[in-house]
């Protein structure tokens, strides 16, 4: 038990806690016209169904594009695929010019050689069995496990998800796929997506236009669509530095924080943090400075993640800290509880990061909001979405401030 502040707090909690008798909530059932600004509804190649699924912490969309069915497990993934359509359709009318076309039949050659010669692991092949998200507000009593050594690998190797193998066999081809991924990289930037995104469709017409743009010659000016929302955004050291170099200086980073080796690699491996998530959640812990404990979140989320809504999950963890200690004062210190991390200040008050879109009141957060283990005599719940009503008023009873959608200042 972590034991922070006068004893006497952790009895009053409790008996606070004991008191609430309010029972879980079901899954809320939401509409997307009623959660959503009109941008990410519908546009011209798009359309958001309105019935949401919710598990009483995310909400899942579905988006039908002109391009394809796109599902969407989270408000962040919904503005990272709409942003993607967009993109989509950008390419899809550079692809119909005679120039493209000539540009892509002369990189044909180069394009073969390298399929043939590099491993590849095509966007699409790496999927994960959807969880839900209350599985990481169970048993936050525990503490986690330290090392990560046994970090489970959602897929063994060293790839990034939504990035080809680097392993070349011949140096002419590790050249034409260096020189290619640059060019597509270059193209992501102009249309302001990930070009590591797990979006197939997207993926493959990032490949094309990175062959023709390096071993055709291709070159067209082109305007970059509107960004919507602030999820999808992306660090600009993901556009200019291949993977290898972003890892190099992520790995330095760790290392600084005192991220043991065996951590730093099972992290750094972790396909589910692709170069942008990657760099998202350093920067975020990295900001912390000099907060204690930091290497236990970096061990924790290359453990846990396992899919790209769990990374997505951790990149917003990290960065509600970090907004924390940007507007309302340090952490000190970061404390890894069995599935989740939180943050304490000098004074030992709990900041508890919840990084999801619509929390209601289920059994594993009113087993939270009583948890001996977080008792302090100040304790906030940062959220990056919102909470039920009910959800409100119980934490409040048990003695939690709540401060909802922080990631939006």
């Amino acid at each position: 038990m972590l034991r922070t502040g006068p004893r006497l707090v952790v009895p009053a909690i409790l008996l606070a806690a004991s008191a609430l008798a309010t029972s879980p909530e079901p899954a809320p059932s939401l509409r997307a016209a009623d959660i959503l600004p009109p941008a990410l509804l519908s546009g011209p190649n798009f359309k958001v169904d309105d019935a949401v699924k919710s598990d009483g912490y995310m909400t899942a969309f579905v988006v039908r594009s002109d391009f394809g069915e796109f599902p969407a497990g989270s408000r962040e993934m919904l503005e990272v695929r709409v942003n993607e359509v967009a993109a989509i359709a950008k390419l899809e009318d550079v692809s119909k010019s005679e120039v493209f076309a000539k540009s892509l039949g002369a990189a044909a050659e180069k394009k073969a050689k390298a399929v043939a010669n590099i491993a590849t692991n095509p966007v699409g092949t790496a999927k994960a069995v959807p969880q839900s998200m209350g599985r990481f507000f169970k048993k936050v009593g525990a503490k986690s496990k330290e090392a990560a050594g046994d970090a489970k690998d959602a897929v063994a190797g060293d790839d990034q998800a939504g990035a080809k193998s680097t392993e070349a066999q011949a140096g002419d081809t590790a050249k034409d796929v260096s020189g290619m991924s640059k060019a597509r990289r270059q193209w992501a930037a102009k249309l302001a997506v990930d070009p590591y995104t797990t979006n197939a469709v997207l993926a493959k017409k990032l490949d094309d236009i990175g062959w023709a743009a390096y071993a055709g010659g291709f070159a067209m000016n082109i305007a970059t669509p509107p960004v919507v929302g602030t999820a999808a955004s992306v660090n600009n050291m993901v556009w200019e530095l291949p993977p290898e170099d972003i890892a190099k200086r992520n790995d330095a980073k760790l290392q600084a924080m005192g991220v043991s080796e065996a951590d730093r690699k099972a992290f750094l491996k972790n396909r589910w943090f692709t170069p942008g998530l990657q760099t998202a959640f350093v920067a975020a812990l990295e900001s912390l400075a000099p907060a204690k404990g930091r290497e236990t979140a970096v061990a924790l989320a290359a453990r846990q993640a396992q899919s790209e809504d769990d990374a997505r999950f951790y990149r917003r963890t990290a960065a509600l800290l970090a907004r924390y200690r940007a507007t309302a004062g340090p952490i000190t210190s970061v404390q890894a509880r069995r599935r989740v991390f939180i943050g304490r200040n000098a004074s030992g008050a709990v900041v508890f990061p919840v990084g999801v879109d619509y929390l209601t009141w289920t059994a594993d957060v009113a087993s939270v909001s009583k948890e001996p283990g977080l008792a302090s005599a100040k304790r906030e719940i940062w959220l990056s979405g919102t909470a039920s009503p009910t959800t409100k008023k119980e934490l409040a009873a048990a003695g939690w401030t709540l401060k909802e959608s922080a990631l939006e200042e």
